[in-house]
C-alpha cells in the first residue's frame, strides 16, 4: 500500500464522478489543498474521512486503502488491506508527531530570538533599524510557523493578537527611535518631505550608480520600508474576518500607511515621503498575494 497509488485512485474516481477538487473538498468540509495533496501522493485522507470519501466516490473503504478496484473481495484480502492500512496510518501519526515537535521548537526559537534581540536593543538604548528589522522578520516567521502547524481558529486568533501587539511595539520603536527621534539627544531630526513619486528612490539609485553610497546603505534605506507592513498581510485578515476580501485589505492598508505618514508630516517627527508609501504598499501587497496562493494558503 502506498500514497501514490491511493492518490491516483482518488483522482481517477473523482474524474469519473465529474467532480473538481473544490467540489470534493466542499463535500468533505476540508480544503482544496488537502485533496490536491492526496492526489499527488503527498498524503492520505484522515481516518475520519474514509467513510464519507468512499461513499462519495462509490467505492469500499478497502478499495480506497488498496488504491484499486477489487472485484472479488475475499476475507483474507480484506484482512490484508486492513492491516496494511493500519500500518500506514500508524507511520503517518509518528511522522506528524515528530513534525509537530520540530515545528514547535522552531516556532519557540524564532519567537525567543526575536523578543530577546528587541529587548536587548531597548535595554542598552541602541535601537538600530537593522536590529528592529531582523527582530520583526523572526517574529513574522514564528507567526507563519504557528499558523501552519495549528488548525484551531480560536487559538490562531489569540496567538496572532499577541504577536500583533509585539509587532506594533516593534513598529513604534522603528518610527519613533530609528527614524523619528535621535536616540542619544531625544530631539527631532530634520528631514525634507517628498511629495514627488520616485524622487527619493531615484536619488538612492543615483547614489548607487555614482558610488557615493554603498549597496548596503542603499538597501538599508529601501528594505525597511518594503518590509515594514508585510506582517499586516498575515495579521489583519486572520484577526478581522475569515472572508477578508482583497478590496477591504487594500483600503485598510492604505489608510494605515497614510496615517503613519500623516503623523510624520503633521508633527514634523520624521519625514513624509510618497516613495515610502509606495514601498510600504508594494511590500505588504506582495506578501498578501503570496499568502493567498493556493499552495501556501495561510489566510
Amino acid at each position: 500500500m502506498d500514497c501514490q497509488k491511493i492518490g491516483k485512485f482518488i483522482l481517477t474516481k473523482r474524474k469519473e464522478k465529474n467532480m473538481t477538487q473544490k467540489q470534493l473538498a466542499k463535500s468533505l468540509e476540508i480544503t482544496e489543498q488537502a485533496v490536491s495533496k492526496w492526489e499527488r501522493g503527498l498524503g492520505i485522507p484522515d481516518v475520519s474521512l474514509l467513510v464519507d470519501l468512499s461513499r462519495i466516490l462509490e467505492v469500499s473503504i478497502q478499495e480506497l486503502l488498496a488504491g484499486e478496484r477489487i472485484e472479488n473481495m475475499t476475507a483474507k484480502r480484506s484482512e490484508e488491506i486492513t492491516l496494511n492500512g493500519l500500518m500506514l496510518y500508524t507511520n503517518k501519526e509518528k511522522r506528524i508527531t515528530f513534525s509537530k515537535i520540530l515545528t514547535c521548537l522552531l516556532f519557540l526559537g524564532c519567537l525567543i530570538f526575536s523578543l530577546g534581540l528587541l529587548s536587548y536593543s531597548l535595554i542598552i538604548s541602541m535601537i538600530r533599524i537593522e536590529i528592529v528589522l531582523i527582530s520583526s522578520i523572526f517574529l513574522f516567521t514564528s507567526a507563519i510557523i504557528f499558523i501552519k502547524m495549528n488548525s484551531n481558529k480560536q487559538i490562531k486568533k489569540v496567538v496572532c493578537f499577541v504577536l500583533f501587539i509585539i509587532y506594533c511595539i516593534a513598529l513604534i520603536s522603528t518610527l519613533f527611535y530609528t527614524g523619528v527621534f535621535n536616540v542619544t539627544s531625544k530631539s527631532p531630526i530634520t528631514y525634507e518631505n517628498n511629495f514627488i513619486p520616485f524622487n527619493t528612490l531615484g536619488e538612492k539609485f543615483n547614489w548607487l550608480i555614482t558610488g557615493s553610497q554603498s549597496l548596503q546603505n542603499v538597501l538599508l534605506d529601501i528594505l525597511p520600508n518594503l518590509c515594514l507592513f508585510m506582517p499586516l498581510a498575515l495579521f489583519i485578515p486572520i484577526l478581522c474576518s475569515r472572508k477578508f476580501s482583497l478590496k477591504r485589505y487594500i483600503a485598510l492598508l492604505f489608510l494605515i500607511i497614510l496615517f503613519k505618514e500623516g503623523i510624520q508630516l503633521v508633527t514634523g517627527y520624521g519625514v513624509f515621503d510618497v516613495d515610502d508609501i509606495l514601498l510600504n504598499f508594494i511590500g505588504s501587497m506582495m506578501t498578501y498575494v503570496l499568502f493567498t496562493n493556493k499552495r501556501l494558503r495561510l489566510i
